[in-house]
């Protein structure tokens, strides 16, 4: 029987090293086939919490050493780093939408929704504080657009979002991407697939510890 390994992302949609993880733990669950069994769910972090809803400016890329070892990176897993993004957005909504999905859709969907909203500020250089382009993500991904931006605009959706924020913060958690798997912290930053494989062997059994989500 394949072990059942729960995993906790926390992460950022602007953190580079967040979307190469989300790569190399999808690699991680693909070489590892039926010994285990992974469920992928995505709370929220904040790298800067003070940005204004209307974001800032972002300033005007070097082209250095930086950059390109960012872009060598992405390219190893797939991933396009254009920097095209004009403008760094406040998270909030973005991960209340994130939230959303899980809830209405399940982990798979809210996974799905993760790849677009790196790739869609990533590669795309879409704003991500811009509520039409988190409905178009939003209907993308299979939910209603309307009640999709019903609810990020609410604030049951800020104070459910702030309430997980400070859970984690809480765990001590002050760095992404971090990965807790069966309730128990396992790994943090942009580590390799064979670190994953690791973990994933290694964790604690899941009988004790499981998220209620059934959709």
């Amino acid at each position: 029987m394949a072990k059942v390994v729960y995993v906790e992302v926390v992460s950022d949609h602007i953190c580079p090293f967040c979307y190469v993880g989300k790569k190399h733990l999808e690699e991680a669950i693909k070489a590892c086939g039926d010994e285990v069994d992974v469920h992928v769910r995505w709370l929220p972090y904040m790298l800067k919490p003070d940005v204004p809803t209307e974001g800032i400016a972002v300033g005007k890329k070097s082209g250095g050493n930086k950059d390109k070892t960012l872009a060598n990176m992405g390219k190893k897993v797939g991933i396009k780093f254009t920097g095209k993004a004009s403008k760094t957005p406040n998270t909030t909504m973005a991960h209340s939408l994130k939230h959303y999905a899980l809830e209405e859709l399940g982990s798979e969907a809210q996974t799905t929704m993760q790849e677009k909203l790196f790739k869609s500020h990533f590669t795309s250089g879409a704003f991500l504080g811009d509520v039409d382009v988190l409905v178009r993500i939003a209907k993308e991904c299979g939910l209603d657009g309307e009640q999709s931006r019903e609810y990020i605009l609410s604030k049951e959706a800020a104070k459910s979002t702030q309430k997980e924020l400070d859970k984690y913060k809480k765990l001590g958690i002050s760095s992404v991407p971090s990965y807790v798997m069966n309730g128990s912290f396992a790994l943090k930053g942009a580590e390799s697939p064979e670190a994953f494989v690791n973990a994933f062997r290694s964790c604690p059994g899941s009988k004790s510890w499981v998220w209620s989500n059934k959709k």
